[in-house]
């Protein structure tokens, strides 16, 4: 079957089976999906990158098949997006991999979930009509980890119902994200979700809308042993070069910690603060954040760009969130390359020390198996990031990126990098390599310098991951 036949070919079974994709997760972002994203992007402006993770596959194929149909002039890249697809998702169900170790100072990006111990890991993934799954196992010298893993089930009302242990990603910046990131392990959760996008009836002017809903389980290990976590993202995308979203997470329960309905029902209406309707620190339901985010993509004149941000709040008056943390930046698309510059900063607008991700209840915060579950900078901290993204001939991609900044500003023992205030630079580069035998290379070199009041900590690192895919 040639390249030109064969994405047609998956497209049709997509179009008779109408679910046969509907529940395939893209787990992390992928680069070279991105970028033939934005190729298409530029090339016609339906085509849109997305700012939460995981996203279900049937989310571009079903683009893909109403352009390839209509026969637009999009459909090099179309295509060449598709045999990318194929290939990673249909065509190669197992892969095999070893990654080396990371330095245990490491700031980890949208596409960087792997965990941090060297390890030799197995995937094997696979679909049918009504469910999907992808099961990863993951060896160190002491452990084994399922983070990646998932089975997922869809319904005829446009909803999956999935049961996993992986990391979600809800920000519009590649690098950094203040509700939900990937430096923790993952999660074992819950999640329902939509597959395809949806209109909420008397709100339509708003988009086309995705919600993604789950409920988990924290660590033990913690002050509050057996907490849950809940969250809630809503997003919507009113024209194809705009998306915005809002977002609520909620740690409640525990260990001498009501999980009663009316616990619940106090959580989903924001009534959780001590002084409001009868709640004190006996019946306090949890700690909640919320916010919201935006990203704005130009493509006009030569070189396209975009804008985002977004805001998170920790605390709620009037119904809104309020000691707000944030982070801005913007993208430029050069000729084969991506720019990006952006700033966070996680210390509370309330001006309050040692607030952000803490909780006089929960005093573990807001993290897991102690690193964070927002902002890889943790609390009370800033950073300004700036990343190149080069596509190489070759199938090859370069990735670098800095971070530069100052970590818990405060001291506060709490913060998982160090218990001390210290600046520092933090600088990877990743160099990717796809071979036509299904094996993947990619190779790491970072940098990083921690800078306290009496020391001086300064260590470059390499790592390399490998990865070979499997054909049944």
């Amino acid at each position: 079957m040639n390249n030109t036949v064969r994405p047609i070919f998956f497209l049709a079974i997509i179009f008779f089976t109408n679910i046969s994709l509907s529940s395939i997760f893209i787990d992390e972002r992928d680069i070279e999906v991105s970028r033939l994203i934005l190729d298409l992007k530029k090339c016609d402006e339906k085509y849109n990158s997305f700012a939460s993770y995981p996203v279900p596959i049937s989310r571009i194929y079903s683009i893909l098949l109403n352009s390839l149909e209509s026969k637009g002039n999009c459909s090099e890249i179309e295509n060449e997006l598709l045999n990318y697809l194929n290939f990673l998702y249909i065509e190669n169900n197992q892969s095999i991999e070893y990654s080396s170790k990371l330095d245990n100072f490491y700031l980890k990006s949208s596409h960087e979930s792997r965990i941090n111990d060297a390890n030799i890991s197995y995937t094997i993934r696979n679909y049918n009509d009504f469910f999907s799954y992808k099961m990863k196992a993951s060896v160190t010298e002491d452990d084994t980890y399922l983070d990646g893993s998932y089975i997922s089930f869809y319904t005829n009302f446009n909803t999956i119902v999935s049961f996993e242990k992986r990391n979600k990603w809800w920000s519009p910046s590649d690098n950094i994200s203040l509700i939900l990131s990937n430096q923790a392990p993952a999660l074992t959760n819950v999640s329902l979700s939509n597959n395809m996008p949806f209109k909420i009836p008397f709100l339509s002017f708003l988009g086309n809308a995705d919600l993604d809903i789950f409920v988990g389980k924290l660590d033990d290990d913690r002050h509050v042993k057996n907490a849950k976590i809940m969250g809630m993202r809503l997003g919507f995308q009113p024209k194809n070069n705009v998306s915005w979203s809002l977002f609520r997470t909620a740690q409640f329960g525990g260990e001498g910690r009501s999980e009663s309905l009316e616990t619940l029902i106090n959580l989903l209406i924001g009534r959780d603060n001590r002084g409001q309707s009868g709640i004190n620190i006996e019946n306090e339901p949890g700690n909640q954040l919320a916010g919201g985010d935006f990203r704005f993509f130009i493509n006009k004149g030569k070189y396209p760009y975009e804008i985002f941000g977004q805001l998170l709040g920790e605390d709620e008056a009037g119904y809104l969130p309020s000691r707000y943390i944030y982070l801005f930046g913007g993208n430029l698309y050069l000729d084969n390359f991506k720019l990006t510059a952006e700033f966070a900063d996680t210390m509370s607008w309330s001006g309050n020390k040692n607030y952000t991700y803490n909780h006089f209840i929960y005093k573990s915060g807001y993290r897991y198996e102690n690193m964070p579950l927002g902002a890889s900078i943790d609390a009370d901290s800033e950073t300004m990031i700036f990343s190149l993204e080069r596509s190489l001939s070759n199938n090859s991609n370069l990735r670098v990126t800095s971070y530069f900044g100052e970590i818990n500003m405060n001291s506060n023992d709490k913060n998982v990098w160090s218990d001390e205030d210290f600046d520092f630079i933090f600088i990877k580069t990743a160099f990717i390599k796809s071979f036509k035998q299904n094996i993947e290379l990619e190779f790491n070199l970072n940098f990083s310098e921690r800078k306290y009041d009496f020391l001086n900590d300064e260590r470059f690192s390499f790592g390399f991951t490998i990865r070979k895919y499997l054909n049944f």
